[in-house]
């Protein structure tokens, strides 16, 4: 399955791509309430959802991960 490959490869280039997501969530002007957390800690928490990726989506339906309107 094509969607379980994507999600294997995320989670193991979770560190690269955490780092990036903590840099681009630091520098926006949309999510500046988060500059009050500290970096590592940020880089952290997103390091921790790619990583989980493959155990948390299978257990959602599309409306739990629907955006909210």
């Amino acid at each position: 399955m094509l969607g379980m490959k994507l999600v294997r490869l995320i989670e193991r280039h979770s560190e690269l791509l955490s780092t990036g997501l903590a840099d681009r969530i630091r520098n926006s002007e949309r999510t500046s309430d988060f500059r009050k957390i500290a970096p590592a800690d940020l880089q952290l928490a997103a390091t921790e959802v790619y990583r989980n990726l493959g155990e948390w989506l299978p257990q959602k339906t599309e409306i739990d991960i629907a955006p909210a309107v």
